[in-house]
This record gives C-alpha cells, sequence and structure tokens, in this order.
C-alpha cells in the first residue's frame, strides 16, 4: 500500500486547454529533448474523479474505456494537476505507452536484443578488429515503466536532494491494453503486488522503488474491452462518456471566434470577418457537429460516407480545413451553409428511409458493443414512422438513458445500481425493436 499523497485529484487544473513550455529531458523517451507539451482541455464528472482519488490513494491501477480520443484525455490531466508544483518537473513524472498488437508484459520493464548481441560476438570472433566487442548497454532499451522511474531521476528538485520526498506522483499511461498479450494484465498485477525492485541481469542493475517511485497506472481501452477474470488485486474501472454535442460547441466557439476584435489584418494572415460572416461560421460548426453524430451513430449511414468524420480527431480536421476555406474566401459562406444543409437532410432522410430489418440488424449490433446511445439515435432516425404509442415508448428510453448518464457523470449511484438498470434499458430497447420489426 502506498502512503497517501496530501495533494488529490481535484478535476479543475485543465478545463481549457495549456501548453507546457520548457526544455527538458521527453516523457516519451528521454533521450530526446523538446521544447513543450500541448494538453487539450478535459472536464471530468464527479465520479471520475472520485475514481481517480480512489486510484491516487491506494495505488491499484485505473482502466478507462471509451472513445479514444476521451479516454487518452485522462492520464494527462491527471499527471499535469497533481505534479504542477513545479511545472516543469511534470514532464519527470509522466509516460505514455501505447501497446502493439501482442506484447508481453515483460515489454513494459526493458528489452535486451540477446540474438544481436550472439550476432556480434560471431561476427568479433571472426575479425575482432573490425568487430570490437560491444557492451551489455549497447543491446539493452528500456521500457515505459523502468523509463519513467529513470525519468524521474532527472527531476532538478530529486538531482539538488535525492532523498527528498516530494508530493509528485508517477504517471505511467498504458494505451490500448486491449491489443497486449492474454496474460499481460495477470503479470502487471503480479508485479505491482509482488516486487519492490527491478532487477535487470543483463547489465546488472537493480531499481529501487521507494515509497512515492511507485507509478500510478492508467490503462486505456475501447469500451467493450473486459478484464480477465483471474488476476489477483483490484483494477478500478471506469467508462468515460462520449461527450455531447454542447462539447464541441465549447470548444470550437473560442477556438474560432472570428468576429473578436483582436483579428485583424496580420494576426493570422486573414481579414476581420464581419458579425454576419462571423455568425454564419458558427452556424457552419453547428451544422458540422449535427452531421458528425448523425452519421457517427449509425454505422448503416457510414458505410456509405466514407469521407465524413467519424472521429473527434477527424472532426477537429475538417473544422479547421472548413473555417480556413472561409477565411480565404468569406464570400463562399452561403455556399457552405447550403451543402452542410443539405448533406445533414440527405443523411437524416436516409436514415428514416431504412428498412426495419436494417435498423434492427444495426441496434443489435450496437447493443452487443454496449453502445445504448447510439443504439437510441438509430432508433430516432425512425421515430416519425413510429406508431403513437412506440413513439412514447421512444420518448421514455430517451428520458432513462438521460437519468442513468446523470447519475453516473454525478456519481450518486454506485455500479451495482447503474449495471442493473442499462441491462435493462437494452432489454427494452431490443424489445420494441422487436416489435417494430414485426
Amino acid at each position: 500500500m502506498l502512503g497517501r499523497p496530501k495533494k488529490l485529484y481535484v478535476g479543475d487544473q485543465l478545463l481549457n486547454a495549456r501548453t507546457l513550455g520548457h526544455k527538458t529531458k521527453g516523457m516519451f523517451d528521454i533521450s530526446n529533448p523538446f521544447d513543450y507539451i500541448a494538453l487539450d482541455a478535459f472536464q471530468p464528472s464527479p465520479s471520475i474523479i472520485t475514481i481517480i482519488n480512489k486510484a491516487i490513494k491506494t495505488g491499484n491501477p485505473l482502466l478507462i474505456s471509451g472513445d479514444r480520443y476521451m479516454r487518452e484525455l485522462v492520464a494527462r490531466s491527471v499527471a499535469y494537476e497533481i505534479n504542477t508544483k513545479h511545472k516543469p518537473t511534470h514532464s519527470h513524472y509522466f509516460c505514455e505507452w501505447k501497446i502493439r498488437k501482442g506484447q508481453n508484459f515483460r515489454n513494459s520493464l526493458y528489452h535486451f536484443d540477446h540474438e544481436a548481441k550472439k550476432r556480434d560476438l560471431e561476427y568479433y570472433q571472426i575479425h575482432p578488429k573490425a568487430n570490437p566487442r560491444k557492451e551489455n548497454e549497447y543491446y539493452f532499451k528500456a521500457g515505459p515503466i523502468v523509463r519513467l522511474l529513470e525519468m524521474i531521476k532527472t527531476d532538478p528538485v530529486r538531482q539538488k536532494n535525492p532523498h527528498k520526498i516530494t508530493e509528485d506522483r508517477p504517471i505511467l499511461e498504458i494505451q490500448d491494453v486491449h491489443l497486449a498479450d492474454e496474460n499481460f494484465i495477470i503479470e502487471l498485477m503480479e508485479f505491482l503486488h509482488k516486487r519492490e525492485e527491478i532487477f535487470i541481469p543483463e547489465i546488472n542493475k537493480k531499481i529501487q522503488f521507494d515509497l512515492f517511485n511507485k507509478p500510478l497506472i492508467i490503462l486505456t481501452a475501447p469500451e467493450e474491452f473486459q478484464l480477465p477474470e483471474n488476476y489477483d488485486g483490484v483494477i478500478y474501472q471506469h467508462q468515460i462518456a462520449f461527450p455531447e454535442k454542447g462539447f464541441f460547441m465549447d470548444l470550437f466557439t473560442p477556438k474560432y471566434s472570428v468576429f473578436s476584435s483582436k483579428l485583424t489584418t496580420g494576426s493570422l494572415g486573414f481579414k476581420k470577418l464581419s458579425k454576419e460572416c462571423s455568425e454564419g461560421v458558427i452556424r457552419v460548426l453547428e451544422l458540422m457537429v449535427d452531421l458528425f453524430y448523425i452519421t457517427r451513430d449509425n454505422d448503416l449511414l457510414q458505410t456509405k460516407n466514407n469521407n465524413l468524420p467519424l472521429t473527434i480527431p477527424q472532426l477537429n480536421d475538417a473544422v479547421d480545413t472548413k473555417v480556413m476555406e472561409i477565411k480565404e474566401d468569406q464570400e463562399a459562406l452561403d455556399q457552405y451553409i447550403k451543402e452542410l444543409e443539405l448533406a445533414l437532410q440527405s443523411q437524416t432522410n436516409l436514415g428514416s428511409q431504412l428498412n426495419a430489418q436494417q435498423i434492427s440488424q444495426s441496434i443489435k449490433k450496437l447493443i452487443r458493443k454496449n453502445k445504448i446511445k447510439e443504439a437510441l439515435r438509430t432508433l430516432n432516425l425512425i421515430e416519425k414512422r413510429l406508431k403513437k404509442d412506440q413513439q412514447l415508448q421512444l420518448i421514455q428510453l430517451n428520458a432513462t438513458l438521460n437519468d442513468i448518464n446523470f447519475k453516473e457523470r454525478m456519481g450518486t449511484e454506485s455500479e451495482l445500481i447503474l449495471i442493473p438498470m442499462r441491462n435493462k434499458l437494452k432489454f427494452d430497447i431490443l424489445t420494441l425493436t422487436e416489435l417494430i420489426t414485426n
């Protein structure tokens, strides 16, 4: 059990995007210097703040599942907030590791290239002068856990006083844990509970864990990922919800507040937009977000529209591109709005015309993936085609989902209560789907 750090996670330090500028060793690889870290805004719910603090207090790992963009905001937010007393030290206490398919837990510690050493020794025996023998360190590569512990030693505060106990806490984010070897979780938990040091026999080196050196490990995976049943210890779990439309308008509107008096010729190389044009840009943003949601939530529409954004980074890129086009040619704004309105209407019409069998198959697929919100939005596309009593049932199902999501965000109910509520909602959605199909 780790000592209880004085400073816990509040979740209020990254409500706006930040740029952390400094010149020090990198958080991904200590051999690569970098100048700054760009951190996206993250607005955590009360429930995720609670579970993050449980993980911080106990030292148990935390699994964050859900949309890739949203789940990967969590670890950076925690690392930034609890390691900001001396902001330049942030990079000394945070490491990201993106798992490749089939990687095992040993890869998180280190890799020693025995094959390369064997080959070089053979060359050395044949031509000693042309192939001098290399030290074992040449074949050694630190994994993310070892790398993070080595990064801590480069903290200027610790370099001045290696024995100083600080409130800073190392964070290791292991991304895409679903791609790892099937025994990864089991071996990770065995390591966390039994090891007090890492011994690397190939280079005869020990790395000790002190009270605050044990990293807080945050795992990320898609929402359908399930932990194995036979691991020892505790892993906290939280499924981070995909943001509603208001999230994107809050994100884009300040970024593209092009009607600001601060935007003058030369600031971005464009003339200041008129108030009418600025309001038009906001309308473009609204239409792009609406189009994003209607396509993203229905896999039947996605297959017919491969060029439309389906992920948050793709939406960001599409919005950036469209706003740049408007700045270059403001007279084309009305045309862009008409094109987006037509595209949105086309998608809406296409969704409402899908036959009942297609709708049923799509909803069952979404329910199997535990995507309740998307399943309901698929049903909403054909709301006007439903009988009046079925429309009322659909309204009630949407209200139930909103109630569950609110309780989950606020942390007012435990998972023991929420899981049966979600299961009942999934059953009711499938029941209504069957009625519509028949």
